[in-house]
């Protein structure tokens, strides 16, 4: 991975990881990370994509679904990184099995 990519990738998963923490308390977190704990966790996703506007190069903006979901699930591990360096919500030890 190169340096630029690493860097424009782990502001947005810090966002989301702070998106979250916003809407939930750390009470529900935590009651979250116990109730998950061992067990498989099911997750549903869904994105809203802006139609490209008349004119405009489809290609301006293009997003890669597989890149969409590694984001999200990067968040919800312990850490978002595999340096150990951003802290994620820690509701799933990590994304080997997904």
């Amino acid at each position: 991975m190169s340096a630029s990519r690493g860097k424009r990738r782990y502001p947005r998963k810090k966002e989301l990881v702070d998106a979250i923490k916003k809407v939930k308390t750390d009470d529900e977190l935590e009651t979250a990370r116990s109730e998950f704990a061992d067990k498989k966790v099911k997750v549903s996703v869904m994105f809203y994509l802006e139609k490209p506007e008349e004119g405009r190069d489809v290609t301006i903006g293009k997003k890669d679904l597989d890149n969409m979901l590694k984001l999200v699930l990067d968040a919800l591990q312990t850490k978002t990184d595999s340096q150990g360096r951003q802290d994620g919500l820690g509701l799933i030890a990590n994304d080997n099995y997904i």
